[in-house]
This record gives C-alpha cells, sequence and structure tokens, in this order.
C-alpha cells in the first residue's frame, strides 16, 4: 500500500487564501483496495481531515492575531531611533 495526502495554501487578493486537498492511493490486491477505499477510508479520512482543518484553522487564527497586536516593551529597554 502507498499514498499521499497534501494540502496546499495559496494567498489571494483581499486577505483570502485557497486550499486545495489531494491526495493518492494504491493498494494490491486491487481487490482489496477497492473494499477499503469505498467502506474504511471514507469514514478513517473524515475524521482526520476534520482534525487537521480544524488545528490548521487554529493556527493561522493564532498567527494572525499575534501579527495584529503590538508588541508589549519594557521601560528601561532601549528604543532604537
Amino acid at each position: 500500500m502507498e499514498g499521499l495526502w497534501g494540502f496546499l495554501l495559496t494567498e489571494l487578493p483581499g486577505g483570502r487564501t485557497r486550499l486545495v486537498v489531494s491526495g493518492y492511493q494504491a493498494m494490491r490486491p486491487r481487490w482489496m483496495g477497492r473494499f477499503q477505499y469505498h467502506w474504511v477510508f471514507p469514514p478513517m479520512v473524515w475524521i482526520m481531515q476534520a482534525r487537521m482543518l480544524a488545528v490548521l484553522k487554529r493556527n493561522i487564527e493564532r498567527a494572525s492575531k499575534a501579527q495584529t497586536q503590538p508588541v508589549a516593551r519594557s521601560e528601561s529597554a532601549p528604543v532604537a531611533v
């Protein structure tokens, strides 16, 4: 059995992002692959992909929030002019 699962994020104008999810699987013997691809993988992939997308969303929102918040500066720290 072999497979590949990829996620591609592309930045779009207007602060939007496009997400493309793609995958490939191959298995021998073929009858076993057909059974797994139609009955076993769909619920398993749905669970894994839903979790990955939730984590991706959380990480992007966290990074965006960190970029918009000002950095706190200590009073004693020198300021470059």
